[in-house]
């Protein structure tokens, strides 16, 4: 039977330590989904965060969710308990040093979790009490150096002193420029310097303190290629302390805070898939940005809502790989609307979707790579079972398949071409099972197929020549 050969629908490549040190790795990310069950509302992710006692905590439209690793919690609002969780649209979290949780919500404000407890207590807008929060609907929290929260509203700024209650607002004011650019806030981020950065329908700013207000930063209306009049939604710090700012229209763009340098990341949509000048693919998969999180020190991810993510260099911008949905492969993110992204404390990655569930990457999987065959991906396997492997002198990496012949894969495992079989043409391989592959010194490849075919292809030839009983052979498969 020919599927005796299949070593199965997946070619792992495990090509040894001096494969791997001569081919440089394309880090393919290979991910996990987490099984949730049917009565848990985490399959609809908004927001993530890890707590200091390791658990993950998952926002979602219906409720919020712990996990320990293999058990569900839910948490949702019960309107005769007024100890229980404001509302069950969550929009943030923040895990306080303390143990605390905060959670943001759509339209039911702030409540803060006590573990000790286990009951929430809630911060809620009410026109009559002018030192109640703005708004009830909470963008993001951050937590600055004096223990003071910040929490983006769409009501403006609000200061809370978590220790005594009070709640200081900070509004646009169009007679004041350092007032905060617009009542609408989304993005928050305290940086390691302690700089409070704050994202609004009007660009990014920098808190200065009191008695000196907010300072725009990259973002001075009528300058061609500023922040001005951009909704920012996400603002992360990286490693080398740049600033990624993610909006909700306009893509992703990098601020360096020493030399105020804005670099723009563009959604380009239509042309996922171009390439620029060097080869490399560009510009982002869609224009909303939803999370940001640096992976590894070369490679920071930006999750979109519609174009699932794109992997992209710090230094230079560069798009270097797209993680999308793929119906074809079990190990891609469930979908490409992502809610929220987490790298916890142990270096797993947490992506949470719109609506097609929870899934893990653990980036220590990178030993090996996979190679996987999917309708969807025109540079993996052309075959859905590989049966042999070889890597040549020149770089490249011949795949024997069990009926398409042989894919040839680049170092970075693309695959670029292709011999596949034609029993008609003398020159082709003469059946497309590849039972073995082999380079001889000289360069010469030498393959055998399940019929008892074997074939030599000549250093700088591009045609086979096959040998058969007629010339010799014992007959029956070569193994």
């Amino acid at each position: 039977m020919r599927s005796a050969l299949s070593a199965g629908r997946v070619l792992v490549l495990a090509l040894a330590a001096a494969l791997l040190a001569a081919v440089p790795a394309r880090a393919l990310v290979s991910f996990q989904r987490v099984p949730v069950p049917d009565e848990v509302p985490a399959n609809l992710c908004t927001a993530l965060a890890q707590d200091s006692d390791g658990f993950l905590w998952i926002g979602t439209q219906g409720g919020l969710v712990r996990y320990d690793g293999y058990q569900f919690r839910v948490y949702k609002n019960d309107p005769g308990n007024p100890r229980s969780l404001g509302g069950s649209y969550v929009r943030t979290l923040y895990a306080a040093g303390d143990g605390r949780l905060w959670i943001g919500t759509f339209s039911s404000g702030l409540s803060v979790y006590d573990p000790a407890t286990e009951t929430f207590t809630r911060y809620q807008h009410d026109p009559r009490l002018p030192g109640s929060l703005a708004h009830d609907r909470v963008e993001a929290i951050a937590e600055d150096r004096s223990g003071y929260l910040w929490i983006a509203t769409y009501g403006g700024l609000d200061r809370l002193d978590p220790r005594h209650g009070r709640i200081d607002h900070f509004r646009h004011d169009a007679r004041d420029p350092r007032s905060l650019a617009d009542d609408q806030v989304r993005g928050l981020l305290v940086d390691r310097a302690g700089q409070l950065w704050v994202g609004s329908r009007d660009g990014l700013q920098v808190w200065r303190g009191e008695g000196h207000g907010f300072e725009r930063r990259a973002s001075d209306p009528g300058i061609p290629g500023s922040l001005a009049g951009q909704f920012i939604g996400k603002l992360y710090e990286d490693r080398a302390g740049q600033i990624w700012i993610g909006t909700t229209e306009h893509g992703a763009a990098v601020l360096d805070p020493q030399t105020d340098r804005l670099r723009r990341l563009v959604p380009r949509p239509t042309a996922a898939h171009a390439a620029n000048a060097t080869g490399t693919a560009s510009g982002l998969s869609h224009f909303w940005v939803y999370g940001i999180e640096q992976i590894a020190p070369g490679e920071v991810w930006i999750a979109t809502f519609g174009g699932g993510i794109d992997v992209v260099d710090p230094v230079s911008l560069a798009v270097g790989e797209r993680l999308r949905h793929d119906s074809a492969l079990e190990n891609t993110v469930g979908g490409d609307r992502i809610g929220a992204v987490l790298r916890d404390r142990s270096g797993v990655v947490w992506v949470g979707t719109w609506g097609q569930g929870l899934a893990r990457y653990d980036p220590a999987a990178r030993a090996f790579q996979a190679i996987r065959y999917s309708p969807n991906r025109p540079d993996g396997l052309s075959h859905p079972e590989a049966v042999r492997a070889l890597p040549m002198r020149d770089g490249t990496i011949w795949v024997g398949t069990n009926g398409n012949g042989i894919d040839l894969f680049d170092p970075e495992w693309h695959r670029i071409g292709g011999h596949r079989p034609d029993p008609r043409d003398p020159g082709a391989l003469a059946d497309g099972s590849v039972t073995c592959l082999a380079q001889a010194a000289d360069g010469t490849v030498w393959v055998a197929t399940l019929n008892g075919m074997l074939h030599r292809l000549r250093p700088g030839a591009r045609r086979f020549e096959r040998y058969s009983v007629a010339d010799g052979l014992p007959g029956g498969p070569i193994r």
